[in-house]
Order: structure tokens, then sequence, then C-alpha cells
């Protein structure tokens, strides 16, 4: 393409950056938006109880985290952001390390081209790299990137020196990246937008029906002249010096059908709560992600350890409470070009445990719940009646009455044993006998209220004299 060849001469290559000048400026076929990630679904943060008291937290939000972990074969920790588990790819680098991943080379465009990676970014100049081995149609690779000079490739291709290619590419004078078929007959499409100078997320889904370019999540334009020929995923920057072209990540469908990764083990240094598991996931549509909890007091574990157990309501974890704990997440997918991805997990925990009260949970962590029943309500007062725990929750007695309904006893109970005393009044205690019509009220000798009755006379012999609700009525 725009790569040295072996034969020709500078007059075709003339011939063709004229062509390039013209393909810079045509509008492009189909234009689009920026958007989310190719087929994803929106990012879901599964929400989480809020537990009572000030509760401890684990994390997994990094490569290093998740990579503490174990994977199966159909497993794989990418880098797109902090780190993620998801669905292997066919093909996969992430350039998180100081050389080429296996399986990769490189081949300088002239001398001094160099590809060197560091920060975890491929950065081209002056040469190309693709991988040894070449695959068929039927198949996606995405990449994260940042095109910012001349004549920068990245897609599927054999050399690039010569077609077919399907890829995303900037031509001579870098005014802008272009969508660029060729199966010996070429179609280049300009994106919308000023793309270059910063990174975006592109896919390039190459089927024989044609070839389908999106750009940060969303297609923009569909090629129908699609290679029929075996190709590599490759990379390139044709200028040595300059402005160069940085690679993030760069991935290849089909996606395994399945993984299982198991996390490291989390140590809450004491018998421990276990609150919730709060798990941030992107999952498109066919694909599907589950994650299940033990627990135990060993590490490794053990035949002691508890089975797997899903999450609860609210993502609540349901293993018992112990010492260690563990989570696997549950991968899968219907449609080999897309993946799940299990991108952070955030643990709540309670430790250390401490003493056994009624509010239905294993505060002591001896995987009981609310053991001691009704003691763990009581108040040590027999006279409050027993208190229950019923559902978690203390319930009151029934008071004991002592009242014997005599004003000149005093009546208490005990506290240890619930028994009633009634002892008499002083004689001479003032009482109230309750009849108004009498009046010092006093205590017996044996403990009986008595009054001296109210005498009422108006020294009228016409008159009826009497005590009423303590007034004197006189009636004619």
């Amino acid at each position: 393409m725009f790569g040295k060849s072996n034969g020709g001469s500078r007059l075709s290559i003339l011939i063709l950056f004229l062509s390039l000048i013209l393909i810079a400026f045509l509008p492009s076929l189909v234009v689009g938006r920026v958007g989310s990630a190719s087929g994803l679904a929106s990012r879901e943060t599964a929400s989480s109880i809020a537990p009572s008291g000030l509760p401890s937290t684990f994390e997994d939000t990094t490569a290093a985290d998740f990579g503490a972990g174990t994977l199966d074969a159909g497993g794989y920790i990418a880098e797109t952001a902090n780190g993620e588990v998801i669905l292997a790819p066919a093909f996969g680098a992430e350039f998180s390390g100081s050389a080429l991943p296996t399986g990769m080379s490189i081949v300088p465009w002239a001398p001094g081209g160099t590809a060197t990676l560091a920060g975890g970014v491929l950065t081209l100049d002056g040469a190309r790299v693709g991988t040894d081995a070449v695959f068929g149609p039927g198949r996606a690779v995405e990449f994260s990137a940042t095109y910012s000079g001349a004549s920068e490739s990245i897609g599927f291709g054999q050399t690039l020196q010569t077609p077919p290619w399907a890829i995303f590419r900037t031509n001579i004078f870098a005014i802008n990246i272009l969508a660029s078929t060729n199966n010996g007959t070429e179609r280049n499409s300009t994106m919308a937008g000023r793309l270059l100078g910063s990174a975006h997320r592109f896919r390039i889904d190459w089927t024989l029906p044609g070839v389908i370019y999106s750009v940060d999540g969303t297609p923009v334009v569909t090629h129908t002249n699609s290679p029929a020929v075996d190709m590599r995923p490759i990379l390139s920057d044709m200028f040595v010096g300059g402005k160069v072209l940085t690679v993030d990540w760069i991935r290849m469908t089909p996606y395994a059908e399945s993984t299982i990764f198991l996390s490291r083990i989390f140590d809450a240094g004491s018998p421990a709560r276990w609150v919730d598991l709060s798990p941030t996931a992107g999952v498109p549509e066919g694909t599907g992600l589950s994650i299940e909890t033990r627990s135990g007091n060993t590490n490794p574990p053990d035949e002691t350890w508890s089975d797997w157990a899903g999450l609860g309501t609210d993502n609540a974890i349901s293993s018992p409470n112990a010492q260690f704990l563990q989570y696997r997440a549950a991968l899968t997918t219907t449609n080999p070009g897309l993946t799940p991805s299990l991108e952070a997990v955030l643990i709540h925990y309670l430790a250390p445990c401490g003493d056994e009260i009624c509010n239905g949970i294993d505060d002591d962590c001896d995987g009981q719940i609310d053991e001691g029943g009704d003691a763990l309500c009581s108040d040590h007062d027999a006279c409050n009646g027993q208190e229950t725990c019923q559902e978690g929750a203390c319930k009151p007695g029934s008071v004991v009455n002592c009242d014997d309904g005599n004003p000149c006893t005093d009546d208490t109970c005990d506290a240890q044993t619930g028994a009633c005393s009634n002892v008499v009044k002083e004689h001479g205690t003032a009482c109230d006998d309750g009849n108004a019509c009498t009046k010092d009220d006093a205590c017996s000798a044996n403990g009986q209220c008595v009054g001296v009755e109210v005498v009422c006379n108006d020294q009228n012999a016409c008159t009826k004299d009497a005590c009423e609700n303590g007034a004197c009525v006189f009636t004619p």
C-alpha cells in the first residue's frame, strides 16, 4: 500500500500519493457518532446493602489484583482500563511487558525503525508489527490507539506493501483517519470529527459479505469489497522520526465460550462476618456473568470450607462467617464476537466478631444466629417479665403488677425473683380511703385506711342534711 514494494517505479508511487490526497478530501460514506463500546450494554455496578457498623473492604480493581487469582484456558486478564477479567480472545496483546508477546514480530520500514514497549504502550516509529500467524475472515480486531502522524495503519493485512487489507489508517498528509479496504479494489472512507492526537477505541469486523468499521463503539461505515484471503492483525508507522503511533492494546475474536475465574484468598485476620460483594461488570447481550463465594478458616482451602454459594438479595454474601473468603466468577458468551468483562469487585466485611446479640446476625462468627435465645434480651429484672428474642428482635415481657389496692401497704417487686411484697405502713400514716365524705384519713394499726365522717348540719329542722361527693347538701 504505502510500504516499500519490491518493484514498481517512482512514478507509480507519485500517482498513488496523489490519489490518496483526493481520497482524504472525499466525504465519508457513512458518518456515525461516538458512543459506548461496541456491542456493550451499559456498565453494571451492582448495588449493595449498607451494613451496620463500619465495615472494612477488600477490592479487586487492577490487573495485578485479578492476576493474583487463577484463570483457566478460557480466561484472560485484559487492561482496557485498570484491569479486567474477560473471555480469552483468539489473539490478544496488552503491551504491559518490556517485549512483544510471543507470536508477534517487528519489521522496520527503514533503518532506525523501532517498536518499543514502555508504560503499557507499544510505540511504533518507522516499523510494523504483526502476528506471525495469518487468519481467515469471520473475525474482528479491536484496539485502543492514538494516531498522530502520516501513513499509520492498524487492522488486518499481510505486509501492507500490497493488498489485501482492512485497516484504519492515515494518509500521507495525516489530515484525519480513514477506513480503508482493499481486496484488489480499494475503497476508503474518511472518519468524521478530529480523531488524531487522542486515544480512541477502534473495531474492524471482517466477514466475507463486508467489513464493518466502528469507532468508540459506534459502527461508522461498511465496505463490501471484503478480502477473502488470510490476513494477520498488523500495526504500522511508516516513517522513521517525527510523530509516532501508540497502541494500548489489541485483541482479535473469536472469544472463548466460557471461563471460571478463581479469585485470590481474602484474609480478614480473624473470624469475620462477610457482608456483601458488589461487582462492576460489562455484560453485552448474549453474554453472562455470575459470582459465587465460599469461606473457611484455613489457607489454602480444604474440606472444612463451605460449599460455593450464590449472592443473595442486594448482593449479600451467604457464605458462613469465617476468617477467609474467596469468590469465583463464571463468564459465558453465545456470541463469539463479544465477551463480558469483570472490571471490579468490592467486598464489605465486619471483623473482628463480637458478642452475640438478638439481631438475626451471627455476631460471634460461630456459624449460629441468635444462639442463647431469650437470654440475649434479658434486662435481669424479673419485675419486667420475661423478654424474648423473636425474629432477630427483642420483645418486652409483661410487667409484674404488685398493687394490692390497699393504700396502707407499700407494694414492691423483687427484681431477682419477681415476687411481690405488700408491707403495712406505720399506724397514723396519711392515706386516702377513697371516700370524699370523710376527712383526716389515716392508716389504722391493722393496715386499713380510715377517715372521720364529715358532719353536715345547718341547724334547720326543715332540711334534710347530707354529704354528697364531699359537699354538704341541705334539701328542704
